[in-house]
């Protein structure tokens, strides 16, 4: 698989992917810190192990669905290792509320889930994952 990194296309998958992560990084119990200006070697990225197409554990353990490869991409691009944790929703919870979890992908925001961690104050509508993952599934045939 090549990319044009020149293409209009991949310039918006890439700044998609971005929003999305700052959304969930800004839900993590660091974004309360104070900024060191520097950026993690690693990022942990917590979600459902059972969430097709987006995620899936294979029955041989290995990880699959959109996700998958969209992290890997952010991670090609930003030079910030993703350590990829896909688990039970209670166990996903309980690693975000332990600090053992940087974010929590395919989290919804609620009013329970508010009480608990900071979400994003949106200045902007910005399309729904779906449009993503057809932007991403275009470019990347």
């Amino acid at each position: 698989m090549k990319f044009d990194l020149k293409s209009t296309k991949f310039k918006l998958a890439l700044r998609y992917i971005i929003c999305i992560v700052l959304m969930h990084i800004s839900i993590s119990p660091v974004a309360a810190q104070p900024s060191t200006n520097t950026a993690p070697s690693t990022l942990t990225v917590v979600m459902d192990d059972n969430y097709p197409p987006y995620i899936q554990l294979n029955p041989d353990g290995t990880l699959d669905g959109y996700l998958v490869d969209i992290w890997k991409l952010w991670q090609a691009k930003t030079g910030v290792k993703v350590n990829l944790v896909a688990v039970d929703w209670f166990k996903v919870q309980q690693l975000m509320a332990e600090g053992k979890a940087d974010v929590i992908d395919t989290i919804f925001k609620t009013q329970e889930r508010q009480k608990n961690w900071i979400f994003p104050q949106l200045t902007r509508r910005y399309p729904p994952p779906s449009t993503l993952i057809s932007v991403l599934t275009e470019y990347m045939t």
